[in-house]
């Protein structure tokens, strides 16, 4: 390992420990809280803007899930409000009748850390917000009035100019460098 690889391995092990820790093992969205004698944790330490696109293991990119809602949160079914309310994404079809529905979630305060400097970022949670708005073209209810929740126009077009930059972009350098001609 290189140092980088090994300062990511490090701190990776860190923020995964440590995120369940300042919610109590409890999941900031359900309240889910399971204790066991062994190491067993139900509550994963989930990136609020991905690792992958932001290297970013600092506790404030961090909220504590269960495993549903966090794969849930990742796909951008469920986000979250300035105010740490939960945002349901309405473009998706669920069994409102199941004890395990999303929609229950709907305008329910998270469970956050004691700590306020320990809250989640809300520079983050706009991100995430603003990456499943570009990525799904996704209206989220908001929580507090029920009213549809959508980015600034300036930000839903400037969605759209840098997708399609993108796409001409990835299709001209591909043709080049593949030589697929055009």
């Amino acid at each position: 390992l290189n140092t980088f690889q090994e300062n990511i391995y490090i701190r990776g092990a860190i923020f995964k420990r440590e995120i369940p820790r300042l919610y109590n093992y409890t999941c900031a969205m359900s309240g889910m809280q399971i204790s066991a004698m062994s190491n067993i944790s139900m509550i994963d330490a989930c990136h609020i803007v991905p690792f992958a696109d932001s290297y970013d293991d600092t506790l404030n990119n961090g909220i504590a899930l269960c495993p549903t809602l966090h794969r849930a949160f990742d796909r951008g079914l469920i986000s979250i409000s300035d105010d740490y309310t939960i945002l349901i994404n309405k473009n998706f079809i669920e069994n409102t009748n199941s004890l395990y529905n999303l929609s229950q979630l709907k305008g329910k305060s998270l469970y956050l850390p004691t700590d306020t400097n320990m809250y989640p970022s809300l520079d983050n949670i706009q991100k995430h917000r603003i990456r499943f708005f570009h990525l799904g073209n996704a209206s989220i209810y908001n929580s507090r009035n029920q009213d549809l929740f959508a980015e600034s126009q300036i930000g839903f077009l400037w969605c759209r100019i840098c997708e399609n930059f993108c796409k001409t972009f990835f299709r001209l350098w591909s043709q080049d460098f593949f030589g697929l001609g055009g």
